[in-house]
């Protein structure tokens, strides 16, 4: 699920621009009736306002609160397929230090 509230992990940063930064994400959350933490969103998104200036001072591995999120999509007429990208608008980082951050919501 990639939605506002969730608590993301950075894997990978592919692209810090001037106005933008492209990372690759993971959001789990923990089953309340297994504790086990599963998967449920994985993929590149793209940060831009806030979140990318805040982004310029995370690493691969840190931790935030994804804060304002929303889907764009765009047509390619070509290739007759629809893209959906997804966008962090602002996010909270998680300070490493923190034992148990909140756990994610929405379970």
């Amino acid at each position: 699920m990639f939605a506002n509230g969730y608590y993301a992990k950075i894997w990978e940063i592919k692209k810090i621009a001037d106005k933008y930064s492209d990372i690759r994400i993971s959001i789990s959350v923990k089953d309340k009736n297994t504790d086990q933490y599963d998967q449920t969103f994985g993929g590149y998104v793209r940060l831009v306002g806030q979140a990318h200036e805040q982004m310029k001072y995370l690493s691969e591995g840190d931790k935030f609160k994804i804060v304002r999120c929303g889907i764009k999509n765009h047509y390619d007429k070509d290739k007759k397929t629809t893209y959906w990208d997804p966008v962090v608008f602002e996010m909270d980082a998680i300070d490493p230090a923190d034992p148990k951050p909140e756990e994610n919501p929405f379970l």
